[in-house]
């Protein structure tokens, strides 16, 4: 229920000859109703984004904004004089890129302002078959061969219509013929005449329709697979390496369930195993398997292996292959019938094991670093070789090709960057206690000629949602300016991250997204007690997601942090609009208002409800006027809360892109969030 109160008090955006006092915005008197508990909301006006009104306060906020920083001009040029001096003096060579399929060789390549996607057949070094040319009025989503790779399934996105635009042709073949699927996001080829393909709804954004298409014949008579129609689920099509099975996953944050199709009967969906509320698993098949392999968190949060028959597919029928451990298993690759490759997160670390099925022995890929990350690329199944990209904190990326039969290592190419020693840095990896004895894994980065004394600033970068895992290894030379000029640079793994549906991601989330605060407030204490900064020193960024963590920390505990960069942030959870992305689907991130057992903890937590009078940190906020996962009058509306609110004179500054949507990259160019804390930290701002 939702109630108006209405009478206009006041209104004031001010305009302050040059600016030089933020904008104040007007209240109205309102208020929602939501299970008898009735909940202000004097700046309710400004979901109108597109209004007179709404459009001038922006305005303002941006004009205000915009003569702020100009005194950072001077800080500016420095800083990007000292990231400039630290350049990549080599690039991998092209063929580190190349993708080995069947007996073709698939690749990309530039040339003028084009991009070329190519291919040439294994073992021969010319007869290079330009598949797409790309420039900038054409922009190629993906790609996908047909089984004997004489057809090409392609995806474009019409900037004008917002639409996936498939497209199917023969190759070699300059008259080839295009059929048009709209909206298609994903696909798989069935056979060289057959692709299933998945659809958006017309009035959702949730991909809920799978059909299947006879090449040659019309749109119309496409047959409907399977309709999803609750529209908290998302799907994904993925065809097993055996390629003989065609799976659909249907998911959403509470759990999944996959339905498959045999492509010697492609007509015929079948249910691999029920959704059960809190069971999430995806299917593996590879040639030769006489089995499924699934990974999922069935009795298992941080996920292992199991095995069932290829007729009995229930869970009920599924054996324990690959039992959970401590580390937290993020993706499966098939290799070629013989091995699973596991990409696995462990102590701030993301690892590749191999797994052999005949044995069921894991083979991790060891390196001298503690803390780094491997990231997958592909697998070259006639070689027996998983190709990877290797790097840490303080390590530029490393390209290697891994022999799986002989175990050996082999290293392709070396990222070079100049002005850099790597001696110059050190990493720690550590554990700070939360309130409730919860360790909390912290990895910190650093110059070795900064002081432990206290006296350095930090900054400190999270994310607290979704599972992603906060504090991935990651080699950014922009960093590499704030370490030589004495911060200490944080990654943190709050609650509410660790790995999608892990045990950690559900101890942050739903009716313990608290945790992501009291965590936050933890690390930080631990970092002042330990000597590694002070109190105020702290700077504090995220984006999206993180606009919970960072919100609700902003109310809870202010007096840490010297500032806090929101950018495109989530800041109401009480009151979502169903015309995004963030609606709904939600809900088992951030607690369900709707349930009364579920909103007393909500309101309590929920960052905009929760502003009050006290004396907040120097903020930053950022959005795109346009974004279609997070509606950007939640930023505008939480600014005019803290400035109304707040009791001390830190200064609380509004970026809005009038043209960007939920990637916005405007506020770069105006303010990059490390210069901002620079000139916050040497008081410029």
């Amino acid at each position: 229920m939702r109630t108006t109160l209405v009478i206009s008090l006041f209104f004031t955006i001010c305009s302050v000859s040059g600016q030089k006092q933020p904008p104040q915005a007007k209240q109205i008197e309102y208020a929602d109703t939501l299970h008898g508990v009735v909940i202000p909301d004097p700046y309710k006006w400004m979901e109108d984004i597109h209004s007179k009104e709404v459009l001038k306060y922006i305005n303002a906020e941006n004009k205000y904004t915009k003569q702020a920083i100009k005194k950072t001009n001077k800080l500016k040029e420095e800083f990007y004089k000292e990231v400039s001096q630290r350049k990549i003096t080599s690039f991998p060579p092209q063929e580190i890129f190349e993708k080995p399929e069947g007996d073709y060789i698939y690749y990309t390549r530039s040339e003028g302002n084009n991009s070329l996607h190519c291919r040439r057949m294994r073992g021969i070094s010319d007869g290079e078959e330009i598949l797409f040319r790309v420039n900038k009025d054409f922009e190629l989503f993906y790609y996908k061969p047909s089984p004997n790779q004489q057809k090409i399934a392609y995806t474009i996105y019409n900037e004008l219509s917002g639409e996936m635009i498939t497209y199917t042709k023969e190759l070699n073949k300059s008259n080839a013929n295009l059929t048009e699927y709209i909206n298609s996001y994903f696909l798989s080829w069935v056979n060289d005449s057959l692709i299933v393909y998945a659809q958006e709804d017309d009035d959702s954004a949730i991909c809920g329709k799978i059909y299947i298409h006879k090449l040659d014949m019309p749109i119309s008579e496409d047959k409907l697979l399977y309709e999803q129609l609750d529209k908290s689920f998302e799907a994904k099509l993925n065809i097993s390496n055996s390629k003989k099975y065609i799976f659909l996953e249907f998911f959403n944050n509470d759990g999944s369930e996959v339905h498959f199709i045999d492509v010697v009967d492609p007509y015929a969906l079948k249910l691999f195993a029920p959704y059960k509320k809190g069971v999430h698993y995806r299917v593996y098949h590879d040639k030769n398997d006489t089995l499924f392999y699934i990974s999922t968190n069935l009795d298992a949060p941080n996920f292992k292996i199991v095995t069932t028959s290829l007729n009995n597919t229930d869970c009920k029928n599924w054996v324990d292959f690959l039992p959970e451990s401590d580390n937290i298993i993020q993706w499966v690759h098939s290799a070629d019938g013989n091995w699973l490759i596991l990409s696995e997160y462990s102590e701030g670390s993301m690892k590749l094991t191999i797994l052999d099925k005949l044995t069921g022995n894991r083979t991790p890929i060891n390196f001298d670093e503690k803390i780094y990350n491997v990231s997958f690329m592909h697998i070259d199944t006639l070689k027996k070789s998983i190709r990877f990209k290797y790097n840490s904190f303080i390590t530029p990326d490393i390209y290697y090709d891994y022999d799986i039969e002989r175990q050996q290592l082999i290293q392709l190419f070396e990222t070079k960057v100049s002005n850099y020693n790597k001696s110059d840095y050190a990493v720690d990896f550590v554990y700070a206690t939360a309130l409730d004895g919860t360790k909390i894994p912290v990895t910190i980065i650093y110059n070795i000629n900064t002081p432990r004394d206290g006296t350095a600033p930090l900054q400190m970068d999270v994310y607290g949602s979704a599972g992603n895992i906060d504090n991935m290894p990651i080699f950014r030379p922009t960093y590499l300016t704030l370490l030589d000029r004495g911060f200490y640079w944080v990654k943190t793994e709050i609650r509410g991250t660790g790995g999608a549906h892990s045990q950690r991601h559900k101890d942050g989330s739903g009716i313990n997204s608290k945790n992501k605060a009291h965590d936050m407030a933890s690390v930080a204490q631990y970092l002042i007690n330990e000597k590694y900064t002070a109190q105020k020193k702290i700077y504090t960024m995220g984006h999206s997601g993180a606009g919970i963590a960072l919100g609700t920390v902003a109310n809870m505990y202010p007096e840490l942090f010297g500032g806090i960069i929101s950018i495109v942030p989530l800041l109401d959870v009480v009151f979502v609009d169903k015309n995004f992305n963030t609606a709904e689907n939600l809900w088992s991130e951030t607690g369900n208002p709707k349930l009364k057992e579920e909103f007393n903890y909500v309101i309590d937590y929920s960052p905009y409800q929760n502003v009050k009078q006290q004396s907040f940190p120097a903020m930053l906020f950022v959005t795109g006027l346009n974004d279609r996962n997070v509606p950007s009058y939640q930023t505008i509306k939480m600014v005019a809360k803290i400035r109304a609110n707040n009791t001390n004179n830190a200064p609380i500054y509004l970026s809005v892109d009038l043209k960007g949507n939920h990637y916005v990259q405007n506020y770069k160019k105006i303010l990059l969030p490390s210069v901002f804390i620079l000139a916050l930290h040497y008081n410029i701002l």
